[in-house]
């Protein structure tokens, strides 16, 4: 199958997937001055998800993507094509980091929202972890299949603490 087949098969998911991305944003980082998000460039994230979940589950047999899959594959493609830009007329120079890295901290946020996961709670308890990972996501190229070993760590860390409390 090419991939224009298999994105047209599955045009409405990947829709209703954008529509809950776009979603996520307006959660988390529409509140940021001076970033705006391009939704054309969102749509090819997702549409390069379904792309990279499809050929996954073609070469390695898989009938159902869990979803830490889903989360990773997510952080993968919002931090490589960045859907998010700096608004060039905006001038304050306070948060300037946080512009800077909105697309990492978006695809976290975005990853994070497949998982059964309290996102404050995770940050409250592992900030440095969730720095770091902003930091790789900006800075080195991680693949899909990493990070969806970073997302089942990730949710059976919280899981625990989650248990503590």
């Amino acid at each position: 199958m090419t991939p224009e087949e298999i994105l047209e098969i599955h045009r409405n998911d990947i829709i209703e997937y954008f529509d809950d991305v776009k979603e996520v944003y307006k959660k988390t980082c529409s509140v940021i001055k001076g970033i705006f998000l391009q939704d054309e460039v969102l749509y090819h994230c997702v549409e390069s998800l379904f792309l990279d979940i499809y050929r996954i589950r073609a070469f390695h047999g898989i009938e159902i993507i869990d979803s830490h899959k889903k989360a990773a594959f997510t952080m993968k493609w919002v931090s490589k094509l960045r859907p998010i830009s700096i608004d060039k007329n905006y001038k304050e120079t306070n948060y300037a980091q946080v512009r800077l890295t909105a697309n990492d901290y978006f695809a976290v946020q975005a990853g994070i929202w497949h998982l059964n996961v309290d996102f404050d709670l995770l940050f409250d308890c592992h900030k440095d972890f969730i720095k770091n990972l902003i930091y790789t996501l900006h800075n080195r190229y991680v693949t899909g299949e990493i990070l969806s070993s970073m997302m089942y760590l990730i949710e059976k860390l919280t899981f625990n603490e989650t248990k503590k409390t």
